[in-house]
């Protein structure tokens, strides 16, 4: 594809990505998590979509992903994340049992150490179960406090799960993000890219906006800034100040605080 080629080489815009992937302008349709998985409206935190946030969104574009054919019931199943990689399914079992009748659980593992990945999956009996379950979220389990989403990897359309790129979630730290989950929900933005803006992708991944004029209006701001600062201290009236000390007395010329620093006195006898 032409568009992910020029993303590679360091350019490219949000339109193309649309163009190429929905044959249409984005302002046509407005994209939702519940009715399809788009990885650049996860990959902004406001939800805009409108500037791709780092590389892996790009490999999360290109990806082609086949939800696992498993006979559990989707949609009355949940995600639990963040486990701590000494948890077991005994543990989870004991934990969730609370909440209803738990049909099955899968812990997975590293598929050639053998040791757990951190994150499960537990299906319920009834949706009162799963329900339940959503409460649990941010209950601590051996010191961390764990995550607990619907799952979504074979009800949402596109979904693109985290090693592709896509997901929901992350750290930070890590610079892949993902927004629109429980655990990171998208925020409303002070200032929205708009559609089309160009973005560049540096060596590490982050983007740059190109503002042409920003930094011209900066300047002019600060030469006005300082013109007014200047007439005002070019205007400011003297303050004539008289004091006596035993014989002498002295005329101080001093101008308002915010003009300037103290003119020197002078002695008249």
């Amino acid at each position: 594809m032409q568009t992910s080629r020029s993303a590679y080489q360091g350019c490219i815009t949000y339109q193309e990505f649309f163009s190429a992937k929905h044959g249409r302008s984005r302002s046509s349709r407005r994209y939702k998590f519940d009715q399809t998985y788009d990885p650049i409206v996860a990959g902004t935190k406001d939800g805009s979509g409108n500037f791709i946030n780092d590389r892996a969104i790009i490999r999360a574009f290109q990806a082609n992903f086949r939800p696992p054919a498993l006979q559990s019931n989707p949609k009355k199943t949940v995600f639990v994340g963040r486990l701590q990689l000494t948890v077991t399914e005994d543990q989870i079992q004991q934990l969730f049992s609370k909440c209803g009748t738990i049909r099955h659980i899968r812990l997975v593992h590293n598929l050639i150490t053998g040791a757990s990945r951190g994150y499960a999956f537990v299906t319920f009996k009834h949706s009162s179960g799963v329900r339940a379950a959503m409460e649990m979220h941010g209950t601590i389990v051996d010191g961390r406090s764990i995550l607990v989403e619907l799952e979504v990897g074979r009800t949402l359309p596109g979904w693109k799960p985290r090693r592709l790129g896509g997901g929901f979630g992350g750290r930070k730290e890590s610079g892949q993000m993902r927004f629109g989950g429980r655990a990171c929900p998208h925020q409303a933005a002070r200032v929205t890219a708009s559609v089309g803006e160009r973005v560049r992708l540096d060596s590490l991944g982050r983007t740059t906006h190109d503002r042409p004029y920003s930094a011209a209006k900066r300047r002019r701001r600060n030469d006005r800034s300082q013109s007014r600062s200047q007439k005002r201290s070019a205007h400011s009236p003297l303050q004539k100040k008289h004091f006596s000390s035993g014989s002498v007395t002295y005329h101080v010329e001093d101008r308002s605080p915010s003009s300037g620093p103290r003119n020197s006195s002078s002695k008249k006898k």
